[in-house]
């Protein structure tokens, strides 16, 4: 961290590691102001500026002064046994965003200020968290929670009674020995390693945190903000990455329900009462049999009548049996409120009212919701518990899934109920019929019938009802962003369209709104199959691919309208070349896959297509991984094209119903958005956040080229702030190719490929980036340390650069490598029978130094002579040395092999490892490495270490010092 002084902002003192940008200072301002006078705020913010740094500094700065302004005699409130102050008398801090690898980029970013000596919680589910051998197979969540949940009532999980065994102060030292905050990965590996359970440690430190950071529907879900007690009265909520936030609200209190389903409900219920009587007789039994004193078997037996009462359970059961009736009662004879045109009589929309009256009919009301949904929660887990015993094995399948399904649609439909919620005036069923519609659909003689939520309004409301101080909503992309906060439904006191910290002309927004012919570039869904809409569109990637150097992004609006341009590109035709060819000759050409396992390796493909032929060009679509959860700077994204706007599906049932509730609502107030002007803000939201793709730090540079005629129209405030001055209108595809001439003239030229290995090394991924997170200029005082070859702490010798002429291989673990490369090759890992640590054999035939190229002038450790134990094969060194200069975790060979795997990047990595098998390249391994593995799997790069040489160790460590990962 900087030594830089703390930034004055209304009398805050923020310590920000670097000297701010303007817009950094701006953005803290607004988070300030919002949360001094306890307000909302939407604040937007483009990538590259710092914005995770400058929201964490602002409102811990904020709280840390809360804190202080408390005095000495109410901090002696504090609680001795937890070391924190009562509950709310503090703001606590809720931090949203939306997947957990987002949350450990915030968890870096926090690493990287004074404030991380607060206490942090990062929530997971047993998906991220679970480490029981055979819990952690399980593929599915309901399953693994009920697994867990038998295994620890019967003391039968040896992770959850090693955790339960210590006391807190305990733990706290025990997780503490790392000196940095733990993001959620950092959690399971150090609870794994000390045979303890992450995911009860992980609601421990709830308890307790100031900071809790969580994903979107653990905050939003009425039910589940139950579920992980989660108190909001009097602190502080930001969602981050909140583009999609108003999707993700109207899908949290939205549910579906189907007859199909309530047959099997009724089935798990029957099954569970048969059960429970079972078990009553049997205790009966028992007693009558037993010697013991009169009034033991019967405390057992009115124990277990307290935790599911059989009478309650077969009224639930009468109760979903009249469910069934009334749902076919809806179908038959319910109240059409609206036709969808072109939808055939298998489909029916009913008023949202009509769901709350059927499930009161059927005796489900929001008096009786919390205590029904509970107890079908306990009958699922007893049913688990019937089917688990077995050997002391867990083997249930699929035991109660439908009763836990059931309990979270009543708690869904009557979501108010979980938390209190009252509204004056307004009953439950009329803001269902006025913010819910019933869609329902036939399939043989399947009835479902679809609860949709027509507003995020109903979900923030209900956040705000719980006595939330300040919300801060924030993203890269908002924009439009007076309709954004209109469609949330809440007040928002401050707003803020940030610019970048780049100037405007290292972007350049070329809209090209006619083909070379003349004909109009319109991918409306009637125009978008003609043919000369596909050709114009076609020639219009070829002329940017042409001109432009190194990588480019396309990203189409569906993956249907990607496969019919691909399918005419390759058409010849007329001309010697056809557009695939002329695309083809200039860059390889990468797809991004559907299946999520192949997107690693279409990364490796395009990034090693950009360092050693030159260039690539990436075929995507708008809202898919490629264009909102990868990095892609510098050489990676010299220009984005954007083919047609992608606007949600039109004849989709979900999309017709909400673009005619807005039209509804217009008609009434007319300051609400119409159902065109939503349409349209949907499209164009998922066309600014592919075009963030461009810029990602402080010194980057590209265009975005804008092949529709209907950007032309758009108004600027479509587009986000920063790019709102960089516009260029050209006539047609014809001219694409001296505008980009023009503006790569200005930035070095137009022509790509033909770099060195010293250029691809001063211009790579790796360091680049770099630049997007050292956006405020600094640079950490703190000397880096030594690092030591993960392969040294699981027996294997210490690798470390020894003083010959001739480099010696580093040892790495016993034929780690030769699997990864070669997986046909028999496993011979180390036995756990051994004890003593040996050197590991050294493969020269796959790794020769001798011709490996030079690395990075910064080493990896101090030299030292060593010298070597002949019995043990031990280096001689000073063990506290080594503990000082080692950075590295504790993974063992195979571990390194399960993390490659469960990222799914293993197949990459042996292209990789092959790759520098044949050419010895240092530049370019460590390059292709970074590309798969940062910035989302770091820990994995920094691992990576344990295979290769000392050359590339300290390349890898170079990297990851510049990046400011190196510590975390």
């Amino acid at each position: 961290m900087s030594g830089t002084k703390p930034v004055k902002i209304h009398n805050i003192d923020v310590e920000f590691p670097y000297e701010p940008y303007p817009c950094q200072m701006d953005y803290m301002t607004k988070v300030i102001e919002a949360l001094d006078t306890s307000q909302d705020a939407a604040l937007e913010s483009p990538t590259g500026t710092g914005k995770t740094l400058s929201l964490l500094c602002a409102t811990l700065g904020w709280v840390k002064k809360k804190k202080n302004q408390l005095g000495p005699s109410i901090r002696m409130a504090m609680d001795p046994t937890k070391g924190v102050l009562p509950v709310n008398l503090v703001p606590r801090v809720f931090y949203c965003s939306r997947t957990h690898s987002q949350l450990s980029q915030v968890v870096r970013e926090l690493n990287k200020t004074k404030y991380m000596d607060i206490k942090v919680c990062t929530l997971g589910s047993r998906e991220q968290l679970c480490v029981h051998e055979q819990v952690s197979k399980e593929k599915d969540n309901k399953t693994k929670a009920l697994k867990c949940r038998n295994l620890v009532a019967k003391r039968s999980c040896h992770y959850y009674n090693q955790w339960n065994g210590m006391d807190m102060a305990s733990l706290d030292a025990l997780y503490g020995e790392e000196k940095k905050v733990l993001d959620i990965e950092d959690l399971a590996r150090t609870a794994k390693n000390h045979k303890q359970c992450p995911f009860f440690r992980s609601r421990q430190l709830q308890e307790t945190a100031e900071l809790i950071l969580l994903p979107y529907n653990y905050l939003i879900d009425p039910h589940l903000r139950q579920t992980h007690k989660i108190d909001l009265k009097g602190n502080i909520v930001i969602f981050d990455e909140a583009h999609n936030l108003e999707g993700v609200c109207e899908e949290s209190v939205s549910a579906h329900l189907s007859t199909a389903e309530v047959a099997f409900v009724i089935k798990e219920l029957q099954s569970g009462l048969e059960a429970l009587h079972t078990r009553n007789e049997e205790i009966r039994s028992e007693m009558d049999e037993s010697s013991a004193a009169f009034g033991e078997g019967m405390d057992k037996n009115k124990k277990k009548e307290k935790e599911i009462n059989l009478s309650t359970v077969a009224d639930i059961l009468e109760k979903v049996f009249e469910l069934e009736n009334q749902m076919d009662l809806l179908w038959e004879k319910g109240e059409i409120t609206e036709a969808l045109e072109g939808e055939n009589e298998e489909s029916k929309v009913f008023a949202g009212r009509s769901m709350i009256d059927m499930l009161e009919k059927a005796g489900f009301r929001k008096e009786n919701a919390v205590d029904y949904s509970d107890l079908l929660h306990r009958v699922a887990s007893f049913l688990a518990e019937e089917r688990a015993v077995e050997e002391g094995k867990v083997t249930i399948k699929d035991a109660g899934h439908k009763l836990l399904d059931f309990g979270s649609f009543l708690s869904r439909v009557f979501a108010d109920s979980f938390e209190g919620m009252t509204r004056r005036g307004i009953t439950d069923k009329d803001m269902a019929g006025e913010n819910f519609k019933v869609f329902a659909v036939k399939e043989k003689k399947k009835i479902t019938f679809n609860y949709w939520c027509m507003s995020a309004g109903i979900a923030m409301r209900f956040l705000k009802s719980r006595g939330v101080l300040s919300m801060i909503i924030t993203s890269g992309t908002l924009a439009p962003l007076d309709q954004f906060t209109k469609n949330l439904g809440i007040p928002f006191g401050y707003t803020l369209q940030n610019s970048h910290a780049a100037k405007s002309n290292q972007v350049s927004v070329v809209m090209v709104p006619k083909a070379k012919d003349g004909s109009m570039l319109n991918g409306s869904f009637t125009n978008r199959s003609s043919l000369s809409y596909l050709a114009g569109v076609g020639d219009g990637v070829a002329k940017t691919v042409e001109n432009t150097p190194h990588g480019v992004l396309v990203f189409f609006s569906s993956y249907s309208i990607m496969q019919s341009c691909i399918d005419k590109w390759k058409e010849k035709g007329m001309a010697a070349l056809s557009i695939w060819d002329r695309i083809k000759r200039k860059k390889e050409i990468v797809i991004e896959p559907k299946n999520k396992s192949e997107l690693a390796q279409a990364r490796f493909t395009f990034n090693n297509a950009i360092s050693t032929k030159g260039g690539a060009v990436f075929f995507a679509v708008c809202r898919g991984k490629v264009s909102e959860g990868i990095d892609f700077a510098d050489t990676h994204s010299r220009a984005v094209v954007i083919v047609g706007i992608p606007y949600p599906p039109v004849h989709e049932p979900r999309v017709r119903l909400k673009r005619n509730y807005l039209d509804e609502c217009n008609q009434k107030d007319r300051e609400c958005m119409s159902g065109g002007s939503w349409y349209s803000m949907e499209g164009f939201r998922a066309v600014n956040q592919a075009i963030g793709r461009v810029l990602r730090h402080v010194h980057d540079y590209g265009v975005v080229v804008l092949l529709d005629s209907r950007f032309h129209s758009a108004t600027a405030s479509s587009f986000p702030r920063w790019v709102q001055n960089s516009f260029e209108r050209i006539g047609d595809v014809s001219e694409i190719e001296k505008s980009l001439k023009k503006f790569f003239g200005r930035h070095g030229g137009s022509k790509g490929g033909g770099m060195t290995s010293e250029a691809m090394t001063s211009s790579s991924v790796a360091e680049k980036r770099n630049r997007s997170i050292m956006i405020g200029g600094g640079r950490s005082t703190i000397e880096p340390q030594g690092i030591k070859s993960i392969a040294s702490q699981y027996n294997g010798s210490v690798p470390m650069e020894v003083e010959k002429e001739e480099p010696k291989l580093a040892t790495v673990s016993k034929g780690f490598l030769n699997r990864a490369v070669t997986p046909s090759s028999p496993s011979s890992l180390p036995s756990s029978s051994s004890t003593a640590k040996r050197p590991l054999p050294i493969l020269t035939p796959l790794l020769d130094p001798s011709t490996v190229a030079t690395a990075p002038s910064q080493t990896l450790t101090k030299k030292r002579k060593i010298g070597t134990n002949s019995k043990m094969g031990e280096t001689k060194e000073n063990v506290e040395e080594e503990k000082k200069t080692s950075e590295i975790h504790e993974y063992d060979s195979s571990q390194f092999k399960q993390m490659l795997k469960d990222a799914g990047l293993f197949d990459a990595f042996k292209v990789v490892a092959s790759k520098y098998k044949e050419d010895k390249n240092v530049n370019v391994l460590v390059q292709n490495l970074s590309s798969i593995f940062l910035p989302s799997h770091h820990k994995i790069f920094k691992a990576s270490c344990m295979v290769f040489p000392p050359p590339v160790q300290n390349a890898i460590k170079s990297i990851l010092v510049k990046r400011g990962l190196y510590y975390t």
